[in-house]
């Protein structure tokens, strides 16, 4: 159950993370000035400093968990929240496979939390 806390919260740091820095960059031109002032607005800032908030998270759950459970487990986690994410900030519409999709991959997040070490 701790790996699967701690891998909640890692996802929600990455995605969220990704997510502002997408909104910050996704159509700007690709010049250094484009690119720098995307990162410094207040989108770009969150983004980062989510990322290495999950990047930390990340670091704390491989000092005790196995890496053949944690990475499965992450992905389908974040998987997740990025459907949330796609969702809720971005406003786009998720048909019904992905919705059955997303319940499959929940089937198997919760039957992996329960892994032994």
């Amino acid at each position: 159950m701790k790996l699967f806390l701690f891998c909640i919260l890692q996802s929600a740091l990455g995605v969220n993370g990704m997510g502002f820095l997408t909104l910050a960059l996704h159509g700007r031109p690709l010049s250094v000035a484009d690119f720098t002032t995307g990162l410094t607005g207040w989108q770009g800032i969150l983004g980062v400093s989510l990322l290495l908030l999950s990047f930390a998270v990340m670091a704390v759950i491989l000092s005790f968990a196995r890496l053949a459970v944690f990475v499965p487990l992450n992905t389908g986690v974040t998987f997740v929240f990025t459907l949330l994410f796609a969702i809720l900030v971005q406003k786009e519409s998720i048909g019904p496979y992905v919705w059955l999709g997303m319940t499959v991959i929940m089937i198997g997040v919760v039957i992996m939390s329960f892994a032994k070490k």
